[in-house]
């Protein structure tokens, strides 16, 4: 089924207005210091909305039949982009504030109206 520009238009609104969270991106980049070493850093986005679910699972993915688990899923507009090696903070869900820093389990499922992730919750040392 192929939409037209208004009805997608439409989709992305109604998908918009499902959005619960509010999350920072960090996004994974390299950078050469001034010594030549090779420096991972994150590249920070706050105040991202989305949609958020704490909803903890497996699947069976791919002909090897690879167990994926996962701790909570994300909605994203589909005008974000995040991949592995990426990481999620949950800032605000249903007018609460919280701390929680996720990393993508797999690659983002790109849909239509949103970006959905699976996301596995990081222990700090601190847990």
């Amino acid at each position: 089924m192929v939409l037209s520009s208004l009805e997608l238009s439409a989709q992305r609104a109604a998908q918009a207005r499902s959005h619960n969270a509010v999350v920072t991106l960090h996004r994974g980049t390299s950078a050469v210091d001034d010594v030549g070493d090779q420096a991972d850093t994150f590249v920070d986005t706050e105040d991202v909305p989305c949609g958020f679910a704490f909803e903890s699972g497996s699947r069976r993915e791919g002909p090897e039949l690879v167990v994926i688990e996962y701790d909570a899923t994300l909605r994203l507009p589909v005008d974000v982009e995040l991949h592995v090696g990426d990481e999620v903070t949950l800032t605000e869900l249903a007018g609460l504030t919280y701390s929680i820093r996720f990393e993508l389990v797999k690659e983002p499922v790109l849909g239509t109206t949103s970006n959905n992730v699976l996301l596995r919750k990081l222990v700090t040392e601190a847990e």
